[in-house]
């Protein structure tokens, strides 16, 4: 019975409609036009609702050619979701074992509320709620017709929904992102800065083959939160301080990381306090602290649900779970989480590199930008750049800093906003580089290309490269590093 449970539960909808995959031409044609769609995007704002839909189409034709389902930690938030609405608590052992998580004897050591053990948030069970919701209906039409679906919250048209939730989270994370990085430049290159981070790292997994992962709608609410961050700097009404704390806290609750992203406002809130300390003026000083006062509040009243949660799973409003991971302060991983084979944020995503290099430009030469704002660096890059530290340095100190079986530094996907306007500001000062001295950057990337040929011809001469004879490609790339 258990195991019947579990495939049950990890099917896919293909499988269970006795359909066929669609071809593998349609990854290509997919690639192709999301690339040159999106690459469109800042053309017009009344193509936005045609280019969202189209994407959505070649989203979910991505999702049945890669079998996404719901898997992995998916399962974990997952169960918030099918026990808050059927069994009305948030007691899993029911859910657990309905989801084939039986073998997981771990999570069935009770809690001294008498809860099976959970480390993972209510956050994504909220934003998948309305999409579940809308699964219901159609799982009754079909249990009606008597296929064989159950209306109990495991069935394929619940766990559906919830992939096409990431997909839909992750679309409007992109877009978030475009209209954070058109704040400082052209639209057609934030467009082509956002398309180019979001499909060169290993956020297009989270939204296609993942998207039951948190990572999508993770990065919807940083890109959102920085972008209402960026676009109010410098005349940010108290209504908008009350949402900004609410965006917040939301984010907090998808993945306690995000809490480090309140760096941005944190920072405003100290420029203000600070400059209105120097100058003595008390109004300003008086308006800089309530504003803080009222992002803390507005945070702390949106993170309420999970401090709910822990009250009833572990007894008390503040609670860290015995089944996750520990989080050592005293030994990051530095290196290891940046460069290593094993799930290294920039050796898995090249595309980074050149994203983290334009950032630390944005942040201490500011230029190109299409708004005027006095410091501009300093105001906006450069706690942007300190929020990206931030995070390195956390999910480096984590115990499994490789995040486990994922694919990439899925951890950071909250950078993913900050690393789409490096990216434009390094394409912008390149442009700028390249029309200045056009003769020095063909120099520069002839150079390149002539130093690989002298190190492959190396490789012949020590005997690496075996003339006319096959080889292996990393073997002699290493050789040549």
């Amino acid at each position: 019975m258990e195991l019947s449970s579990r495939e049950v539960a990890r099917r896919s909808v293909i499988a269970l409609l006795g359909g066929r995959t669609v071809g593998t031409w349609w990854i290509v044609a997919a690639a192709v036009a999301i690339a040159t769609i999106a690459l469109g995007w800042g053309a017009t704002r009344r193509r936005g609702p045609l280019l969202f839909a189209t994407l959505f189409v070649i989203g979910v034709a991505c999702q049945l050619q890669l079998n996404a389902r719901l898997q992995s930690d998916g399962f974990y938030y997952y169960s918030y979701l099918r026990s808050l609405v059927f069994d009305r608590d948030v007691e899993f052992s029911n859910d657990y074992r309905m989801l084939g998580l039986g073998d997981k004897t771990h999570l069935f050591q009770k809690t001294r509320t008498g809860h099976a053990q959970s480390a993972w948030t209510i956050g994504p069970s909220i934003l998948w709620a309305p999409f579940f919701a809308a699964a219901h209906p159609v799982a009754a039409r079909l249990n009606a017709t008597g296929a064989d679906v159950s209306l109990d919250g495991v069935s394929y048209p619940y766990r559906q929904a919830v992939c096409i939730a990431g997909l839909v989270y992750g679309l409007l994370g992109c877009w978030f992102c475009y209209r954070l990085t058109a704040l400082y430049f052209d639209r057609r290159l934030a467009a082509a800065a956002t398309t180019c981070v979001v499909c060169g790292s290993f956020m297009l997994w989270y939204i296609v083959k993942e998207p039951s992962m948190t990572h999508a709608p993770s990065m919807a609410l940083v890109a959102g939160f920085a972008w209402m961050w960026a676009a109010t700097q410098g005349a940010r009404t108290r209504r908008q301080w009350v949402l900004l704390g609410a965006l917040a806290g939301l984010m907090t609750l998808v993945r306690w990381q995000n809490a480090m992203f309140a760096l941005l406002p944190a920072y405003d809130a100290a420029i203000g306090i600070l400059t209105a300390r120097r100058t003595r003026d008390a109004q300003a000083l008086r308006s800089s602290m309530v504003a803080a006062l009222v992002f803390i509040a507005a945070a702390a009243a949106a993170f309420v649900p999970q401090m709910l949660v822990w009250r009833a799973i572990y007894g008390s409003f503040l609670a860290v779970s015995p089944v996750g991971p520990q989080i050592r302060f005293g030994d990051p991983q530095i290196v290891d989480i940046l460069w290593s084979s094993r799930n290294g944020l920039l050796s898995m995503s090249p595309i980074l590199y050149c994203a983290a290099i334009g950032l630390v430009i944005f942040a201490f030469r500011a230029k190109g930008s299409t708004r005027a704002l006095p410091h501009e660096g300093f105001r906006v890059g450069l706690p942007m750049l300190a929020a990206v530290a931030l995070m390195t340095y956390f999910n480096a100190c984590v115990q499994d800093w490789w995040g486990s079986a994922g694919f990439g530094g899925r951890r950071f996907d909250g950078t993913i906003p900050f690393f789409c306007i490096g990216l434009a500001a390094l394409a912008a000062r390149a442009t700028d580089v390249v029309r200045r001295f056009p003769a020095a950057a063909l120099g520069v990337a002839g150079a390149v290309l002539i130093v690989w040929n002298l190190t492959l011809m190396s490789t012949a001469q020590h005997g690496v490269l075996r003339l006319g004879e096959a080889v292996s490609f990393g073997e002699i790339g290493a050789a040549q590093a």
